[in-house]
């Protein structure tokens, strides 16, 4: 997955996690597979800072903070492939109002080489929301199904059956199917729909889909869709209350 999208939404799959109960140290395997030695977290709020990521439960406890969600800011159809023009956010919401941490990636200190980035998350108090964001599981995996089958079709068309139409394939089930990793403490539906969103995810670095696929006509228009779906479908998925 985009490593930013990724980032942020694992601190919300583990804030959630921690503010349903469930013990630092029980999130450990999914953590650890999210969560990299080679990046240090930081995250600011009222000027000071908190690291690293195994503070992110003690942050929200200390803040009050009743849920997590995550909020992606889709890039307009000219600017996808744009490096930063996705915006990852992570929203708590708090029984005063709400603190919004918007998630970017910055390099790693030069005279410290086993950090090789930041994932730095820059936090905001703002008002109580009336209705959280929430997306519908079950249509964003009909959503993201049908892209699958139109980028399938696409690959065929093009000749690039190998690996392309095979990924879509592992995608598809991978909706069907129990996850290997499932998210702590959430439902199964939203362990495969993080799967699926994961397993689909085919864009951004070298020999990516965007490399071998044009992204003008109808093609670029089934990339658009699936890329969409994407983001649509790990949002639902983190998102799960």
């Amino acid at each position: 997955m985009h490593g930013q999208l990724d980032a942020a939404g694992t601190l919300v799959i583990l804030g959630n996690a921690h503010l349903r109960g469930l013990p630092w140290q029980d999130v450990g395997a999914f953590g650890s597979a999210h969560v990299f030695d080679f990046q240090h977290h930081l995250f600011r709020l009222d000027g000071n800072l908190s690291q690293p990521v195994h503070e992110w439960p003690t942050l929200l406890s200390a803040q009050g903070v009743r849920r997590c969600f995550l909020l992606l800011r889709p890039p307009s159809v000219g600017d996808v492939w744009k490096a930063g023009a996705l915006g990852t956010e992570v929203l708590c919401l708090t029984a005063e109002g709400s603190i919004a941490f918007e998630v970017t990636f910055a390099p790693g200190p030069a005279e410290e080489p086993r950090i090789k980035q930041f994932v730095f998350g820059d936090g905001t108090r703002g008002p109580a929301l009336t209705s959280p964001p929430d997306r519908s599981l079950d249509a964003a995996a009909a959503e993201l199904d049908g892209a699958l089958v139109a980028a399938s079709e696409v690959a065929s068309g093009l000749g690039l059956v190998d690996p392309w139409v095979a990924t879509f394939a592992k995608a598809r089930d991978a909706l069907t199917t129990t996850p290997t990793l499932p998210l702590p403490s959430y439902s199964e539906q939203a362990s495969r729909m993080h799967a699926a969103a994961s397993a689909a995810w085919v864009f951004g670095a070298m020999g990516s889909w965007n490399d071998y696929v044009p992204l003008a006509g109808e093609p670029g228009k089934v990339t658009d869709r699936l890329y969409r779906a994407c983001l649509n479908g790990f949002e639902a998925a983190v998102n799960e209350a």
